[in-house]
This record gives C-alpha cells, sequence and structure tokens, in this order.
C-alpha cells in the first residue's frame, strides 16, 4: 500500500515536471528567461535563467513565478542602488517621517500613541526597524506615492512586508479597528446623547438622528476624499 502510494506519488510529481517543462521553457519573467529545468528539492523545481546582462544562475521556479527573484543578484544590486538614490535630504523624505513614526509608535513608550500599538505588542520587523533603506526599498516596490498611506492588513499584526500595504484614506480608514468603547460596531461613528455622531481621522463630520444616515455619510465623505487626494 505504502509503495503503491509512494509510485503515485511519483508519478504526479513527473507529470507536474513534464508540463513545467514543456509550458515554461524559453518563458520570459521580469528580467530572467528560464533556459532549462533541471530537477527538484525542497522549495520545489530549479531552473537555470538567462537574465537580461548575460548572467546564468539557478534557482527555484516558484520564486521566479511569484516575481520574488526578478533579476540576476548583480542588477539586483544595481537596481536597488538607483532606487535608493535621493535628491534631498533623507530627513526631509515623507517616506522617512512615516517610517519614524511607525517606529516611535511601537517602541516609544513616551508616544502618546503606544498604547495603540506597542503595548498592543504590535513590533516592526528586524529588517525595517534596523534600516529606512531597506523599508524604502520595500516601499518604492509596492506602489508607494505620496497621496497614500501605510496599512496594515491585520490590525494585529506587525509592521513587515507580508502584512503591509499602501492605501488611500477610505481603505484604510475602513480597515481600521473599531475602538473598545465604540457601542455601534461602525468605524469613525459613535453615539452621543441617543445620536450619532461622524469623526473621520479626528475631524468632526457631523450628529445624526439614525446610524443608517451616519453610515451613509461617512461612505460618501471617504468617496469624496479619496477623488481629493488623488
Amino acid at each position: 500500500m505504502a509503495r503503491d502510494l509512494l509510485q503515485h506519488n511519483i508519478d504526479i510529481a513527473k507529470k507536474r515536471f513534464d508540463f513545467l517543462v514543456k509550458n515554461y521553457t524559453g518563458a520570459r519573467f521580469n528580467n530572467l528567461e528560464i533556459v532549462e529545468f533541471l530537477g527538484s528539492s525542497k522549495e520545489g523545481f530549479i531552473v537555470k535563467l538567462l537574465c537580461d546582462c548575460g548572467a546564468m544562475i539557478d534557482r527555484p521556479f516558484t520564486r521566479i513565478k511569484n516575481n520574488r527573484i526578478k533579476s540576476c543578484p548583480s542588477c539586483g544590486r544595481k537596481r536597488r542602488a538607483e532606487l535608493l538614490k535621493v535628491d534631498m535630504p533623507v530627513c526631509k523624505e515623507r517616506l522617512h517621517s512615516i517610517w519614524c513614526n511607525m517606529k516611535t509608535r511601537c517602541t516609544n513608550k513616551n508616544s502618546p500613541s503606544f498604547n495603540n500599538y506597542g503595548a498592543r505588542g504590535i513590533e516592526i520587523c528586524d529588517l525595517w526597524l534596523n534600516s529606512y533603506e531597506e523599508f524604502k526599498l520595500w516601499s518604492l516596490n509596492n506602489g508607494y506615492d505620496d497621496s497614500l498611506s501605510l496599512d496594515r492588513v491585520d490590525n494585529d499584526g506587525n509592521y513587515e512586508p507580508s502584512n503591509c500595504r499602501w492605501t488611500n484614506q477610505r481603505e484604510q480608514t475602513l480597515n481600521s479597528r473599531v475602538r473598545s468603547d465604540n457601542s455601534t460596531g461602525e468605524r469613525c461613528i459613535s453615539k452621543l446623547r441617543g445620536k450619532y455622531q461622524l469623526t473621520i481621522d479626528g475631524k468632526y463630520y457631523g450628529v445624526y438622528e439614525s446610524i443608517e444616515l451616519a453610515i451613509f455619510n461617512r461612505d460618501s465623505l471617504l468617496g469624496y476624499l479619496d477623488k481629493r487626494i488623488v
């Protein structure tokens, strides 16, 4: 029985390998062209790749297909150096301020925001904590522009590449956590003397008779704010 199962798995792997060889040999991913499938490893099938600069490298196919590797190491270093060039002092960059604020609210117990971040166990991955350049490189490769804000996909998760994205104001507000003392269960809306108060990013937008009307105005306002930013 065990031998039959092993043979079955071998057959499936061979069919998968033959499929990849037939359909992906010669395919291009970013600066790399697949020259040959070499075999399997713990990370899956290994492929021989030709970079646009002429260098040959061997890497796991899944990392190439998922865009985790886009060129040979030499070209990658050159691209990284170009991305990190700046025309102004680092301290004046908006990205640098975002990085500093992220560190402050997660590590500085004297920060007014610490209770909502560091005290809740939210941390920053070592790569970003120790290097602004790494944070900047990730940002430039993942859609950053001056109209967007840094957002954590999981509000209880850490600041790290797998849990962060650059979003507009509407997406970030709707993804924010509802305060524990908010009885409405709706973001940006709180109950006040039997009515519903709407506040977005600390700005007051009126009191409404029903929660439905407050929700309608919240969604309308967030759409308007997005259009104004873009």
